[in-house]
């Protein structure tokens, strides 16, 4: 991996880490360094990013944390985690929530209940980010992501984005056939008004 490619990257409102200990981004409190890690705090840091880093190594992306275990051993590769930007919920037309895949499962499913729309409650529980749920097609009490899903925006690790419908997609029971060079940005779900 070329490191000194990425010391020379312009950073504004990114963070980029070397040998930065993942203790500090999960719930377990567990786990030992990654080579780099990145929290893209926009669309534009994260292209850039990617785009510098293009096919070096491997490359993890880290949702809430809640469904990982992380090994004591050094990952030599980059971390990337989505910053507060892409957490952002919105509503479109009347019955449809575009959510930030960083925001976390429980926040939209509040968000949706205060918009007085249905079929998201089951996020209510799960710990995890949307985009987590997304890669998983989480789900619980006879719901899933796939039941509520429109579509997906990700960028590939290339640093192209592009939108994805949920009919172009296969689920299945906690996965789907996205690719693992995706990482995702937002989503839309369709809810019924109640």
């Amino acid at each position: 991996m070329q490191i000194d490619d990425l010391k020379k990257l312009p950073i504004n409102d990114d963070e980029l880490y070397f040998d930065y200990d993942l203790k500090k981004l999960n719930w377990f409190n567990i786990g030992g360094k990654t080579k780099v890690f990145f929290k893209a705090k926009s669309l534009t840091g994260l292209v850039n990013f990617l785009k510098t880093f293009k096919k070096r190594g491997k490359i993890f992306v880290l949702g809430a944390g809640s469904n990982v275990l992380i090994s004591d051993d050094d990952f030599n590769g980059v971390v990337i985690k989505l910053g507060k930007n892409f957490q952002n919920l919105s509503i479109l037309n009347e019955n449809l929530i575009i959510a930030g895949c960083g925001i976390s499962q429980k926040k939209l499913s509040e968000f949706s209940r205060v918009n007085s729309l249905t079929g998201m409650e089951f996020m209510s529980c799960i710990p995890g980010s949307v985009g987590g749920g997304i890669r998983m097609n989480s789900g619980c009490f006879d719901n899933e992501f796939k039941d509520v899903l429109v579509s997906v925006q990700c960028i590939d690790f290339d640093g192209s984005v592009k939108m994805i419908n949920k009919n172009d997609i296969k689920f299945k029971y906690r996965g789907s056939d996205l690719s693992k060079d995706l990482i995702f940005l937002s989503a839309t779900f369709e809810g019924k008004k109640k």
